[in-house]
């Protein structure tokens, strides 16, 4: 009878200890589970990031269009501060301390680099709309590496040679994708074939 007893506990220890065994499996792979669902931010190269609890728009720039001129509003940030840097750079000249508080105050460029005149020049290929343009999408891809997204904001009565114009210069600089907004709606410009992430 001594024997016997021996031998049920034995089998008994045995049987619980794989028994914890499994249970201990089990609880360890129901944590890891647990933590690979918590909430992650991830940045998207569109220019969005995603969350469980939140879709949050990247900087855009926003070209104005009223009548037959061009300004720009330039992206909140560091982005902002360094485009004033690549344009002095370009045009190897410097910015007001008054000038460039103001563009940093509200992003806006209303006038051309020289000149007094209202408006940026846009006529030519190369021209002043264009640089500012590229070097502020090159200032967030650096910064952020994210592409700008571009709105372009139509008001009433432009002509469609201006709109034309803007276009063309968005498609040199390879922009794929832009939003034109004019009075009766938003619409989404795809110019095929075209990466929107180059520049």
């Amino acid at each position: 009878m001594y024997r016997s007893r021996h031998k049920a506990i034995r089998s008994l220890s045995a049987n619980l200890s794989a028994g914890l065994n499994v249970v201990l499996m089990l609880v360890f792979v129901f944590i890891l589970t647990l933590q690979n669902n918590l909430w992650t931010p991830s940045i998207v190269k569109t220019g969005i990031l995603y969350c469980d609890l939140c879709i949050i728009k990247a900087p855009s720039l926003i070209v104005n269009v009223e009548k037959d001129q061009v300004t720009l509003q330039l992206p909140e940030g560091i982005t902002r501060d360094s485009t004033l840097t690549y344009m002095e750079d370009i045009y190897n000249m410097h910015f007001t301390n008054e000038t460039r508080a103001s563009i940093k105050r509200s992003g806006i460029v209303d006038e051309p680099i020289n000149g007094s005149q209202k408006g940026i020049p846009y006529q030519y290929s190369n021209s002043e709309l264009s640089r500012w343009i590229k070097e502020a999408r090159i200032a967030e891809k650096t910064i952020n590496n994210l592409a700008l997204l571009i709105d372009v904001k139509v008001g009433p009565g432009v002509s469609p040679h201006l709109i034309q114009r803007i276009n063309t210069i968005l498609k040199q600089q390879k922009v794929g994708t832009y939003h034109l907004v004019t009075p009766q709606k938003d619409t989404l410009i795809k110019n095929n074939g075209i990466n929107f992430n180059a520049y």
